[in-house]
Parts: structure tokens; C-alpha cells; sequence
């Protein structure tokens, strides 16, 4: 897959229902970590495919994936974080706060994120994205219902990050 990917930029997966965890995440974890520690035993082409996701990877959906969860994001942020300008998690009910700390902490560069209806997420997902995310324009956690946006605009507004937040309805 190494050498017809090349410079991977967007990788959209949305609503592909049988797509796991243990499978998607595989692409993000275990090349780099059996590149790493076991050379000779890494699958061919794991080093260069991880490589070419850490350098250029600047947009993914996975949207409405529902078999996915705080592994894959995690995974993913920490893989290609540095390029990572738009991410989309729509619908993925089993997404914690946990994994969008990993976002906020790896993910600098995240212009937009769409969390709509993830709804395990709470302030402290708005609160890690704000402080780790400095370019961040817009988040949609509409049908997040332990996200209190007013308390969370206000929250951004009072700490002066810099981090313009909108909250956004669905349908927009």
C-alpha cells in the first residue's frame, strides 16, 4: 500500500460500518511500533507507510465508524498529529474524553474538528482542545449533551487562548 499512497493528504473512511478498531488502528500503532522493535519481523513497507502518515496526513473522517473508539483516535493523533489540520469523529459514541486530550496534546496544528453527537464527551474535551490546538477554528459538538457551551465559549473567551471556538448546529 506504501507505494500507491505516497503523500497521503485525506483519508475519508465515514460510515464505513465494518471498520474496527483493531484494523484501523493497526495502520497507526503497529507498523512503527514492530519497525521499531523488531525489525526484521516488521510487514514489508510498515516503516515507509507509517512514515508517509506522520509526514503528510492532513484530513480524516471517520465519521460515523461506529465500531471505533478512544484507540483509534489516540492512535491516530499521536501518529500524525503534527499534520493533522481537520478531523471528523461524527457519531462515534464510544469516543471519551481521553482520546481528545490525545488530540489536544498532539494535534496542534487542528484547524476543525466535528464531534457531533459523541456523547461520552464533556467539558474537558472542549477544555483540551482549547489549550492544545492554538489555530483551532471550529468544533462541532452538537448532541454532545455533557458539553455546556456557554459555560465552555466562556471558558476559551476568559483564558485569551488563542482559539476561536463556534459551536455550530448540525445542519450548517
Amino acid at each position: 500500500m506504501t507505494g500507491e499512497c505516497g503523500t497521503l493528504q485525506s483519508l475519508h473512511l465515514a460510515r464505513c460500518s465494518q471498520l474496527t478498531d483493531s484494523g484501523f488502528a493497526a495502520m497507526f500503532e503497529q507498523p512503527a511500533a514492530a519497525a521499531a522493535t523488531r525489525p526484521a519481523e516488521a510487514a514489508p513497507g510498515a516503516a515507509a507507510w507509517t512514515a508517509t502518515l506522520e509526514v503528510g496526513l492532513r484530513v480524516l473522517d471517520v465519521g460515523h465508524c461506529r465500531q471505533l473508539s478512544n484507540r483509534t483516535v489516540s492512535a491516530a493523533a499521536r501518529c500524525c498529529g503534527r499534520t493533522l489540520q481537520h478531523l471528523d469523529v461524527r457519531g462515534l459514541a464510544a469516543l471519551s474524553d481521553a482520546a481528545v486530550a490525545d488530540v489536544g496534546q498532539y494535534c496542534a496544528a487542528l484547524l476543525t474538528i466535528s464531534a457531533q453527537r459523541c456523547t461520552k464527551l464533556s467539558d474537558a474535551s472542549i477544555i483540551a482542545l482549547a489549550e492544545g490546538c492554538s489555530v483551532l477554528g471550529l468544533i462541532n459538538v452538537m448532541g454532545c449533551r455533557n458539553i455546556n457551551s456557554h459555560w465552555a465559549f466562556r471558558y476559551v473567551r476568559e483564558q485569551t487562548l488563542n482559539c476561536n471556538i463556534r459551536f455550530v448546529d448540525a445542519s450548517t
